[in-house]
């Protein structure tokens, strides 16, 4: 069963807390303020060269 970040981040589990980075190919100011509204922490936009991937992943952890 697949949970929304709304779910993860109400479940009161050890994992709550984990980051969520949205992975979308839409940058659509719509889309960015829905993926901000669902629970989600941050966003990277496709194509995502590696490197950008890769600091957004380590700016989290």
């Amino acid at each position: 069963m697949a949970l929304t970040a709304d779910q993860i981040r109400s479940s009161g589990k050890k994992y709550s807390t984990v980051p969520i980075i949205a992975f979308t190919g839409d940058a659509n100011p719509a889309t960015r303020e829905r993926i901000k509204q669902s629970g989600m922490d941050d966003l990277l936009i496709k194509p995502t060269p590696k490197d950008e991937l890769v600091d957004k992943v380590a700016s989290w952890i």
